[in-house]
């Protein structure tokens, strides 16, 4: 699901279920809020969002633990395209 499409200044936010598989912002835009903004709006539709970062940028881990997600598992890579360490990180809604 396509939650937000590029435009000159949009994010691509791509979602599967509670899956966060991409989000990109043009290089020009980065650190101006729009991922914030597209990630915000994936976690008012859902009640749980996970997504894999590679442990090697800690830019993008940064951005999600400021988004309240956490650490629920490393992988040593060998799973993914770039047989790069990974870890998944889970944000959850809170209830009550």
């Amino acid at each position: 699901e396509v939650l937000l499409h590029p435009t000159a200044a949009a994010p691509r936010l791509l979602r599967k279920s509670d899956i966060v598989q991409s989000l990109y912002i043009r290089s020009q835009f980065q650190r101006r809020g729009f991922g914030r903004a597209a990630m915000s709006y994936a976690q008012s539709q859902c009640d749980q969002l996970r997504l894999w970062v590679f442990q090697s940028d800690r830019r993008a881990q940064g951005f999600y633990r400021s988004l309240g997600f956490q650490v629920v598992e490393t992988s040593d890579g060998q799973d993914n395209d770039y047989n790069l360490p990974d870890m998944m990180l889970c944000w959850r809604q809170a209830h009550g």
